[in-house]
């Protein structure tokens, strides 16, 4: 993380925490404030925030996944996809996990490597997404589609 970005974030979390807002080494605090940030379009400084609340507690959630949501709008799809690995790693049943898993490879896949693995890779957990809930939203639709794209170019 750049220096400036650094006091940036600690700048923030400073001011809060004098008006009683934010406990520095509050993970929902933090993860309430990079969310804040994430939606007034503050995405670097966000990503600190929710980067330190999960450095504050390895196995929120929240905070990981509005993390996943954030690097995938940032384009940053390699470290996207290893939040959600770990969000899969952490609740194997969770079916948002493994869609949202799904989004990132393929997107990695058309934007990124143009690597085949992260085809399949992206494939395979659309398949769990579905084995999981048959009927969550797009799931068919994404599958047909891929299905479609893997049967044309022989993949």
């Amino acid at each position: 993380m750049n220096r400036l970005l650094l006091l940036g974030i600690v700048a923030v979390l400073l001011s809060a925490s004098v008006l009683g807002a934010v406990e520095l080494s509050d993970p929902d605090a933090l993860n309430a404030l990079g969310y804040y940030l994430y939606k007034e379009g503050k995405f670097e400084i966000a990503r600190g925030a929710f980067e330190h609340a999960i450095y504050f507690e390895p196995s929120f959630e929240e905070a990981r996944s509005n993390l996943a949501v954030l690097l995938f709008e940032m384009k940053e799809y390699d470290t996207a996809e290893k939040q959600y690995e770990f969000l899969v790693a952490i609740d194997e049943n969770n079916v948002q996990y493994w869609y949202d898993l799904g989004v990132v490879r393929i997107a990695d896949f058309r934007y990124g490597t143009n690597e085949l693995d992260d085809f399949y890779e992206g494939l395979a957990a659309y398949e769990r997404a579905e084995e999981l809930n048959p009927n969550y939203e797009y799931v068919q639709e994404n599958l047909v589609v891929l299905y479609r794209i893997a049967e044309e170019f022989n993949l």
